[in-house]
């Protein structure tokens, strides 16, 4: 009795090229990956890091100009509830005088 000619294997799966075509043929013989990005990664820590670093420096920048900026509203806020504050208790004295 003869054989069907399926083979069925498990545990992976295989694509088998009988006749790649020449733009194929390299891709499918070369040992190196073709995604740059994945090449890539385990190149590139020093340039992550300083952008990191970089960005770090950036932020605490704009945090601290972010405070001083608060900081000197809050003061002016301050100041104008005191004038203001001020201001009611002379309003309140010359009332009290008139009467």
């Amino acid at each position: 009795r003869g054989s069907s000619g399926i083979n069925a294997e498990y545990g992976y799966d295989e694509i088998i090229f009988t006749e790649p075509t020449s733009l194929m043929y390299p891709l499918l013989v070369s040992s190196k990956p073709q995604d740059p990005g994945l090449a890539q990664h385990h190149q590139n820590f020093e340039e992550i890091e300083r952008k990191t670093f970089t960005a770090i420096i950036e932020a605490r920048r704009q945090i601290k100009t972010e405070i001083a900026e608060l900081s000197a509203r809050i003061k002016n806020q301050k100041e104008s509830y005191q004038l203001l504050k001020q201001e009611v208790k002379d309003l309140e004295q010359d009332q009290g005088n008139k009467t």
